[in-house]
């Protein structure tokens, strides 16, 4: 379902996203770059959105919501930091529309911006 039709369908929907994106406007841009990867579903839970970060100097704390039936829904979060490995894997995914939010002690960036991420179901 496409993020128009949903929300149009759900309401709700419409206002906790925008409770979820509301806070990204008041911070300053994050500096770090970023690349996202998406491996889609073969089965119910298999997808992978991958997450390459480059030039940060500082922790991200990283939350990654679905939206499921009329709500959001937090599905991980982890922590990316500096000096480490470059990539944040989250895995065994269903299927579905994703918002992955970026946090640092400075900014704040939804990844994907008001689209999402789709994780797909391919055929095997």
């Amino acid at each position: 379902m496409k993020l128009l039709d949903y929300l149009i369908k759900y309401p709700k929907g419409l206002l906790i996203l925008c409770f979820l994106l509301s806070g990204l406007n008041g911070l300053a841009q994050c500096n770090f770059k970023h690349e996202v990867k998406i491996e889609h579903s073969q089965n119910l839970n298999d997808g992978q959105i991958q997450l390459s970060i480059t030039g940060s100097s500082e922790s991200i704390e990283l939350k990654l919501y679905i939206v499921y039936n009329s709500e959001i829904k937090l599905v991980n979060q982890k922590t990316f930091r500096s000096g480490s490995n470059s990539k944040v894997t989250f895995d065994k995914l269903q299927p579905g529309l994703y918002y992955l939010v970026a946090k640092g002690s400075s900014c704040e960036l939804s990844i994907g911006g008001i689209e999402g991420l789709t994780v797909n179901q391919t055929e095997r």
